[in-house]
């Protein structure tokens, strides 16, 4: 009989849970407000539905039927429309500066002054050592109140040369409310299971009750845990910003022909002027192993030399000894005919005789 009772009050219980939800999403439905356009949805809010919003005045009193006006101009997402709806604001931006320390130090201030936060920030303090062109630069990741996010990028294009700018609004409108939705919901299936924790009796009827009061407290955290992190999204942009220090600005007005000209010959100029001021620092610097290397040079050369010499005496010590042998068989060689020349003329007058 108390199990009966307790599957029945289960069964009253998800009954009632069911029509909650169904309220809760009908009552939702009218609370939607137009956004500015450009603005992304989440995967969540996609899969549910695609909406266009711009209500007439007709469709605002009832949810269940309304029409959707195609010539309706998205409005700004500041203002009111902003603070209803939830939007998430990302920005990625690259600015460059001529004065680096100054221009970090007055972006850090500015994050103080909007009430924001510094999430992240790389620096590298790079130097003219390698390259006439200065390399410190820093990537910073910045969390700033959304409805200061204007005034601050402002504030920015004040301190720095903007050279490109990205902004991206997502609204999680849909799934926000569908998120609360089922918070509700949890909330009021926990309370109902504490309820009939007190009033169970038996152990079987605790262990059930227990077990799913275990899996409803779950879901609600996990729940609440998402809630909390849109919350921090859209109560906090994100900034992503690559900051340059420069010796020259990039113009970002579109420049004439002459002026194009112009700039590109002084660039040249300019770099064959710090090309070789480059040249003559990287001698100075390098001196100490120019000096070693001319030594080493200087002792190959004076081996090579020495080589050389020694290889050329050898040489004419060959060729004296070669000729005084020739010589030397040219002298027998004479001897030898004469005393044959002499012979023959011995031989001769003795015939004649």
């Amino acid at each position: 009989m108390k199990k009966k009772t307790l599957l029945t009050l289960c069964a009253a219980l998800g009954t009632s849970i069911l029509l909650l939800a169904g309220c809760s999403s009908g009552s939702t439905a009218n609370s939607s407000t137009a956004s500015r356009e450009n603005i992304t949805y989440d995967s969540a809010a996609t899969e549910t539905a695609e909406y266009e919003y711009g209500y007439s005045e007709e469709a605002a009193g009832d949810s269940s039927e309304y029409e959707v006006d195609a010539d309706y101009e998205y409005s700004d997402v500041s203002g009111e429309a902003a603070a209803e709806r939830k939007l998430i604001r990302t920005v990625d931006m690259s600015v460059e500066t001529t004065s680096y320390d100054s221009a970090l130090s007055a972006i850090k201030t500015q994050v103080s002054k909007s009430g924001g936060y510094v999430e992240y920030i790389y620096t590298y303090n790079g130097s003219s050592y390698s390259s006439y062109t200065s390399t410190r630069n820093s990537n910073l990741t910045l969390r700033i109140p959304s409805e200061n996010l204007d005034a601050f990028l402002t504030a920015v294009s004040d301190i720095c040369n903007v050279v490109y700018s990205d902004e991206t609004v997502t609204d999680v409108t849909l799934t926000y409310v569908d998120l609360e939705s089922r918070i509700l919901i949890l909330e009021t299936e926990q309370e109902r299971l504490i309820a009939l924790l007190e009033e169970a009796e038996s152990l079987e009827d605790i262990l059930t009750i227990e077990e799913r009061l275990s899996e409803v407290q779950y879901q609600l955290e996990s729940k609440e845990s998402q809630k909390r992190t849109y919350d921090n999204q859209i109560n906090y942009s994100t900034v992503t910003m690559y900051l340059r220090e420069v010796q020259v600005l990039t113009p970002t007005a579109e420049l004439t022909v002459w002026q194009r000209i112009g700039q590109g010959f002084m660039g040249s100029v300019e770099s064959i002027c710090e090309g070789t001021s480059e040249a003559a620092i990287w001698i100075i610097i390098h001196i100490p192993y120019l000096v070693v290397l001319g030594i080493v040079v200087l002792i190959l050369g004076l081996l090579v030399k020495r080589h050389h010499k020694k290889h050329s005496k050898k040489a004419g010590k060959q060729n004296a000894y070669s000729s005084g042998n020739s010589n030397t068989n040219e002298l027998i060689t004479n001897g030898n005919n004469s005393i044959k020349t002499e012979k023959d003329s011995a031989a001769k007058n003795t015939g004649n005789q």
